[in-house]
């Protein structure tokens, strides 16, 4: 636009704005997508996160691969056990599937698990099960867990916004008191994090791992509730030993295994 504006020496004699440009790149791009589902991405001008939860929707997914290819696309649990239950409506399945999307575990014990749960229930021609998969690098913890989601596994966190102010709306209200009721449900917010703040400044938890120092600056960044996440993974932590090392020119591979045996084995690739 500005090269435009210099060789016509002013905006006067270009014949339109900036803003104009903006708007037709932007009908283009919607061209590509569904006008609800592509908003979203376009409003982001390039940025893109480096991972994004969906509930499947084809247009989201288009739009995803055409501007977002560097992003991990990860299909949200929720809806995916909602659609196993409506496609095959057996309880028992659903809970195996569930296991094989939510279990950390590496991807020979995956093969195995989910092929044992499709001679279990007598699966193999179920088309939902083909498609479902073939997607399995979208939805299974065993393909994802090198990426970060921030524990998010479902589109609900969004959702359970809506029915939280749900809570505080009914139909017909006049606008004042629609207003009225957001101020009601916005107060409680603000009260429930100011109470989470508090919490964290003035309350010091106790270090009870053996990786104080690690402990101690968790204790400092996160909330109380957060910490206490993280805070259970250190205990985790505590049962694992290392059964191996390897180093390599541009790869450090460690294998640990519970300290009380078993068969469960996990290795951790860094770079």
């Amino acid at each position: 636009m500005d090269h435009m504006v210099d060789m016509t020496s002013g905006y006067a004699s270009v014949g339109h704005t900036k803003k104009d440009l903006q708007n037709i790149i932007d009908v283009e791009q919607r061209k590509l997508f569904s006008e609800s589902d592509a908003d979203a991405i376009i409003a982001m001008h390039g940025k893109c996160p480096k991972s994004v939860v969906t509930d499947g929707d084809h247009a989201m997914r288009k739009a995803i691969k055409s501007e977002m290819a560097g992003s991990v696309h990860r299909l949200c649990s929720w809806h995916l056990q909602r659609n196993a239950q409506t496609n095959l409506g057996n309880s028992d399945f659903c809970g195996a599937f569930s296991h094989c999307m939510a279990a950390f575990m590496p991807e020979t014990e995956f093969e195995m698990k989910w092929k044992a749960s499709i001679e279990k229930f007598e699966l193999h021609g179920n088309a939902w099960v083909r498609k479902m998969y073939a997607k399995c690098k979208q939805w299974a913890e065993t393909f994802l867990r090198d990426s970060f989601f921030g524990r998010i596994q479902s589109t609900q966190r969004s959702e359970s916004i809506n029915a939280y102010m749900n809570r505080f709306l009914i139909c017909r209200l006049k606008l004042y008191e629609f207003m009225r009721q957001i101020d009601r449900a916005m107060a409680r917010l603000r009260h429930t994090k100011a109470k989470d703040d508090f919490e964290t400044l003035n309350e010091h938890p106790v270090l009870v791992t053996h990786l104080p120092s690690y402990e101690k600056q968790a204790s400092e960044v996160y909330t109380r509730g957060i910490f206490q996440w993280v805070h259970d993974e250190m205990k985790e932590e505590t049962q694992l030993t290392v059964t191996n090392i390897v180093h390599s020119d541009e790869l450090h591979t460690y294998t640990f295994c519970t300290w009380h045996g078993g068969n469960k084995i996990w290795d951790i690739r860094s770079m």
